[in-house]
């Protein structure tokens, strides 16, 4: 993969680099081990720095893509926690893909706690 992460909100988007890198990792069948490196690689510039400055760094690429959300996501919280309050499972959609579009509004929503979580999957 050759799309560099520069870490400039105005002129990128971390979901969809992040989605990106999610989709490599299918098309290619990588583990979350290899996608954690293919991650650090595409790495640019105040983000590699960034990156290098973390203290604990990250160890995983769970940790890695919350880490990212947090630090250069825009987020409007209200606006997460209706997206929540209405998501449902698409007809013919795979129970994982629906828990991957919840988490990534977790994650975006920076909602950590499982009994806030719980409130949505009920």
């Amino acid at each position: 993969m050759d799309k560099l992460f520069w870490g400039t909100r105005d002129h990128e988007d971390v979901n969809d680099w992040v989605e990106l890198l999610a989709m490599v990792a299918e098309v290619k069948d990588l583990n979350d081990d290899k996608l954690f490196k293919i991650a650090k690689l595409n790495l640019h510039s105040r983000t590699k720095v960034w990156f290098k400055k973390l203290n604990p760094p990250p160890t995983n690429w769970t940790i890695i893509r919350t880490t990212f959300f947090q630090k250069f996501c825009d987020v409007d919280i209200d606006e997460i926690h209706v997206k929540l309050d209405v998501i449902n499972q698409e007809p013919r959609e795979r129970v994982e893909k629906y828990f991957e579009r919840l988490d990534k509004l977790f994650q975006r929503g920076k909602i950590r706690n499982v009994e806030q979580r719980k409130r949505f999957l009920a």
